[in-house]
C-alpha cells in the first residue's frame, strides 16, 4: 500500500520549525511514502519564502503547493523557478515563476503532482479543469496522478475530484 499525508495549510514559521521537528517521526510511524503540504502561507505574515520551503524539503515534505499568495514575496521568484517540488497553481499564467506540475519518484514509483486553483471568490485565473486537461494530455499514460486543488467552497472541491475520477486512469510504472 502507498500511504500519503496531506497536510493542510502550514501557517508561520512557527509551524514550519513544528514539523521540522516532528515530521520525519511521523513518516516512520505511519509508513508514509509520500508528504504533499500546502505551504503558501509558510512566511510572515503570509506567502511562501525559501527558508520556510527549503526547510520543509529538506524536513520530510516531497511536493509543497501554494494558492493565490505564492507571489506575495518577490525575492522566492527565482526559487520557484529553480526547485520544481513547489507548484504555484497549474492554471496561472505560464509566464509566472514556478511549475504548475512536478513528477516525483518515490518507492519505485513516478507520480505526476498536479496543483491547480479554483475559481470561485478568486482573482481571474485560467480554467482549473482545461489546465488539467492539458497537463494529462502531456503526460499522457506516463505516470499515475495525484491532484491538488486549492477550492474555495465545497462543491468546487467536489467537482475537481468528479472531473478526475472520470478522466483519471492510475498506472504504476516501476523504474527500471
Amino acid at each position: 500500500m502507498f500511504k500519503i499525508l496531506a497536510i493542510g495549510d502550514i501557517c508561520g514559521p512557527a509551524s514550519v520549525e513544528y514539523l521540522s521537528k516532528k515530521l520525519w517521526r511521523v513518516r516512520s510511524d505511519l509508513k508514509v511514502n509520500m508528504v504533499i503540504a500546502n505551504a503558501e502561507n509558510c512566511a510572515e505574515p503570509n506567502g511562501i519564502d525559501r527558508v520556510g520551503a527549503t526547510t520543509l524539503l529538506e524536513s520530510g515534505v516531497d511536493v509543497i503547493t501554494t494558492g493565490n499568495h505564492v507571489f506575495r514575496k518577490s525575492s522566492v521568484f527565482s526559487y520557484l523557478d529553480d526547485e520544481e517540488r513547489v507548484l504555484r497553481p497549474l492554471n496561472f499564467p505560464s509566464t509566472n515563476p514556478g511549475h504548475g506540475d512536478c513528477i516525483v519518484k518515490i518507492d519505485g514509483y513516478k507520480i505526476l503532482c498536479l496543483n491547480v486553483l479554483g475559481s470561485a471568490y478568486m482573482d481571474s485565473s485560467a480554467c482549473p479543469f482545461e489546465a488539467i486537461e492539458k497537463c494529462l494530455e502531456r503526460n499522457k499514460n506516463r505516470f499515475l496522478k495525484l491532484p491538488s486543488n486549492r477550492g474555495k467552497i465545497i462543491f468546487e472541491d467536489k467537482y475537481f475530484c468528479e472531473a478526475q475520477e472520470y478522466s483519471t486512469y492510475s498506472k504504476r510504472q516501476r523504474d527500471i
